[in-house]
């Protein structure tokens, strides 16, 4: 999915300038296809909530809150920033 995502969005700025929402039905497959997508990336999220990791000592851990903490504090900035659809808010 991630491949999918690096691979079409700079074709998709590129080639495909025609992608505006008064234009919508020119484009609704890609439309479709990209809120898919972010989709899966919001499941994602809520799964990396509740992830368990391995410890120093190699032992699998699991606390729920803790995990929330660890991915609030990584990863989720950039996750959730991901998903964010920007065009909707631009046009």
């Amino acid at each position: 999915m991630l491949s999918f995502v690096a691979i079409f969005t700079p074709y998709q700025i590129a080639f495909l300038p025609f992608q505006t929402y008064p234009d919508i039905l020119r484009w609704l497959g890609f439309f479709i296809v990209d809120r898919i997508i972010d989709f899966f990336f919001l499941v994602d999220i809520f799964i990396n909530f509740r992830s368990p990791w391995m410890s120093e000592s190699q032992v699998i851990v699991f606390n729920q809150w803790d995990a929330s903490k660890r991915y609030l504090g990584g990863w989720f900035t950039i996750d959730i920033l991901s998903i964010v659809p920007f065009d909707l808010f631009l046009s």
